[in-house]
């Protein structure tokens, strides 16, 4: 069975069951059942079905309590020892010793509200009979038809036994929940060591013990017990008869109880490990298709929220994705515009003739100031925008403004009159024009088409041919500046594609496992085990 255990227990980890769900303890008690050497002997039933009696028959003195009234609140343990002892270990791992089974009175009873005590995780009694000695351990459980507490103490520990004996009520044979225990508790789940023991015989008169006797074998005869040739899953015992001879110490009585049938099927049970060993095997494959189906379950329910991280992942960069699309083409629009805006024959179309008035009113700063300048902030900001928002969405260094030089005013003012050039050529402020920085181009243009002595060269052809050459500077400045920004701004654009989430890795490498051990444990069923 050490085939199974590993796999089950690696299972289990991956499945991450609570603690106190079914599958999960029955799992576990399996287990460890398997890989405990004791031959473990558990005698389940109602309550007040003689079962307490029933063991103190079988070890010959009262080991455990009995009475009238429903009182085995614990799953108690009985095993070899040199005396007659009690111990007890509760949830907070205390553990308290004493002779006898006062103690089991403290511990192991129901309280006044037919409860278990909660802070009790283990119960037993040692015990000097040969039978314990040779590696028998009897486990006397909690009534099945009380509470449900009890119930779910019961089906874990069943798992555990090595072989089941279900006590009868002779004078009730089988009610409907004895059948639905035999099926959901002990066949559906692999537990097919079980031997009938029917009590209350003696007190049927012998004609009703007849008809009893042909309805017993009929029930034996529909239950496949799993046990070796020769050995009858159907036993009669008088348990407290056979009590009182075996105190008593009259073997002639104790024979007439059919406790010593019993007790050599036992010892036979117990000589013969093999049907242990198939008892085992067959629970664990009645078990694994639960914890089968559990390990789907879990698969399902991560893959789906693998899926579900996926999708938020792809979603986040289809976000990104988006974005970016969005973000270039709107600063890609808006370059557009600017250079269009840009262009030279644009300029000199919208500002020439303005620009010209503008100089020649010696009014530069203050049109310079309210009408270009702003409308050129005004283009900048736009690529600002865009570039904000990209920095800002895909966390890339932020280029800042395009850097767009002016060219400096171009000329002082001009005498508002055509017909006193000759005049102002002479003056102050024309030999100032001819030292500034438009004086090489007035040089060159002017004295090309025409003499500046000539009467007819006026201040408005003068600031006329300023102005265009003011805005072709600028046009060419600003053209050059903007392609330079454009391709210092293109890695504000990009975006790291973001790692996948961390807990995605997890997920994965969780559903690895799961299925390899899926598939291992479907492995070991095919092969028997």
């Amino acid at each position: 069975m050490q085939a199974f255990v590993e796999p089950i227990r690696t299972l289990l980890a991956l499945l991450e069951l609570p603690v106190d769900q079914p599958l999960y303890q029955e799992a576990i008690a399996l287990c460890e059942a398997a890989l405990d050497p004791t031959y473990r002997i558990a005698v389940f039933g109602p309550f007040n079905y003689g079962k307490s009696t029933l063991l103190n028959a079988l070890l010959g003195q009262k080991a455990l309590p009995i009475g009238l009234i429903p009182t085995t609140g614990a799953a108690i343990a009985v095993r070899y020892g040199e005396q007659l002892q009690s111990q007890v270990t509760l949830t907070n791992e205390e553990q308290y010793t004493a002779a006898g089974t006062q103690l089991l009175q403290d511990y192991a009873l129901l309280d006044g509200q037919r409860q278990m005590r909660s802070d009790v995780a283990a119960v037993a009694v040692t015990c000097p009979h040969p039978l314990l000695k040779l590696g028998i351990e009897f486990l006397d459980l909690p009534g099945t038809n009380d509470q449900t507490a009890q119930d779910a103490l019961v089906r874990e520990r069943l798992l555990t036994a090595d072989l089941i004996l279900q006590v009868l009520d002779g004078r009730k044979l089988m009610t409907l929940a004895e059948r639905e225990h035999l099926q959901d508790w002990l066949s559906d789940r692999g537990i097919r060591t079980v031997v009938f023991v029917v009590n209350f015989m003696n007190l049927l008169e012998p004609e009703a013990q007849q008809t009893l006797q042909k309805r017993l074998r009929l029930v034996a005869e529909s239950f496949r017990a799993d046990l070796p040739p020769g050995v009858s899953n159907l036993f009669r015992v008088d348990a407290l008869p056979a009590l009182r001879a075996r105190l008593k110490g009259d073997g002639a009585a104790t024979q007439t109880t059919g406790l010593l049938a019993l007790e050599a099927a036992i010892q036979q049970l117990f000589s013969d490990r093999l049907t242990s060993t198939k008892s085992s095997q067959a629970r664990f494959h009645a078990l694994c298709p639960r914890l089968q189906t559990a390990a789907q379950h879990q698969q399902t329910a991560l893959e789906i929220q693998l899926q579900d991280l996926n999708h938020q992942y792809q979603a986040r960069l289809d976000i990104l994705t988006r974005a970016q699309t969005l973000i270039r083409n709107g600063f890609a629009q808006d370059v557009r515009r600017f250079e269009t805006w840009l262009a030279p024959e644009n300029l000199r179309s919208q500002y020439q003739e303005t620009l010209t008035d503008v100089l020649m009113q010696a009014q530069f700063e203050q049109w310079f100031t309210s009408e270009f300048h702003p409308t050129v902030e005004r283009y900048r900001g736009n690529l600002r925008h865009w570039l904000s928002k990209a920095s800002d969405f895909f966390l890339q260094p932020d280029p800042g403004d395009c850097a767009i030089a002016f060219p400096p005013s171009p000329i002082p003012p001009l005498p508002p009159s055509q017909n006193v050039l000759d005049d102002y050529i002479k003056t102050e402020n024309f030999q100032r024009l001819l030292d500034s920085p438009w004086g090489y181009r007035l040089r060159q243009k002017i004295p090309a088409r025409l003499n500046l002595s000539n009467p007819h060269v006026t201040p408005l052809q003068i600031c006329h041919s300023l102005a265009k050459d003011y805005l072709i500077q600028f046009s060419q400045a600003a053209q050059t500046a903007l392609l330079h920004y454009v391709q210092l701004a293109q890695p504000a654009f990009q975006f790291t594609t973001p790692p996948p989430p961390p807990q995605q890795d997890a997920i994965v490498g969780q559903l690895s496992l799961l299925k390899q051990q899926i598939e291992r444990l479907a492995t070991i069923i095919e092969a028997g085990g």
